[in-house]
């Protein structure tokens, strides 16, 4: 990105061709600008890939790219960033996995508009950065495990952490049969999966990153946009 000297001198102009749009292509950062209507102006492949579309994602609106109620949410806080010369952040389960997106006000084909980066590997954590805004997201979006109950999620994020069957009945104050039905219950949802591949499922979302109160969080308000995506369409 360079700075732009003249109207606002904050906002940096995103070049696709440039430095800062290779890196983020080399780490493996989605990034998405979207204009002051929130259509997409550009996307990079790590969105594509991020998204699991094939093609072009221009001119796409935001709707497009995600539950209608996360997409709403979103929005808002890209119109907050496009309004603003400073970042805001959002943290919350994206796309399947517990991300942290970050919304930056640019300037693109001389157009002020709002970058979306995230990382497509590796969730960011929640330590603060920058001092910037960092908003909780209202709206989960659980991918592949929204079938599953908190207390099927909770299970499978035990065993990511390493637990044995006994030490997840233990820390839940639950029986060992109990948790066995819990697991019986997660593959007859999600395919008949081993023991290390629902371990790699939970790490893949980030649910090892975050605690039990926050997945039952997770829980509920993936239930809840289900639920209002299903009631608008």
């Amino acid at each position: 990105m360079t700075r732009v000297p003249h109207d606002s001198p904050e906002i940096e102009t995103y070049d696709p061709s440039g430095i800062a749009a290779a890196l983020a292509d080399d780490a493996g950062v989605a990034v998405v600008i979207l204009d002051s209507s929130i259509t997409v102006r550009h996307a990079n492949a790590n969105a594509a890939d991020l998204l699991a579309r094939e093609g072009a994602l221009d001119q796409l609106p935001l709707a497009g790219l995600c539950p209608t109620p996360l997409a709403s949410e979103m929005a808002d806080v890209a119109n907050e960033a496009c309004a603003s010369s400073a970042p805001v952040d959002l943290v919350g389960m994206i796309a399947g996995a517990w991300r942290r997106i970050s919304f930056r006000p640019v300037r693109f084909e001389n157009t002020r508009c709002v970058m979306m980066a995230c990382s497509v590997d590796a969730p960011p954590v929640d330590a603060p950065r920058d001092h910037r805004p960092i908003r909780r997201a209202a709206h989960d979006d659980l991918g592949a495990l929204a079938e599953l109950t908190a207390r099927e999620l909770e299970v499978i994020r035990l065993i990511a952490l390493g637990l044995s069957t006994t030490q997840v009945a233990q820390t839940l104050s639950r029986s060992i049969k109990t948790i066995d039905g819990h697991l019986l219950s997660v593959r007859a949802k999600l395919g008949q999966l081993t023991r290390t591949e629902l371990a790699r499922l939970a790490i893949d979302a980030g649910l090892t990153r975050i605690d039990a109160d926050e997945v039952r969080r997770v829980a509920r308000q993936s239930r809840a946009a289900r639920r209002e995506a299903a009631a608008a369409r």
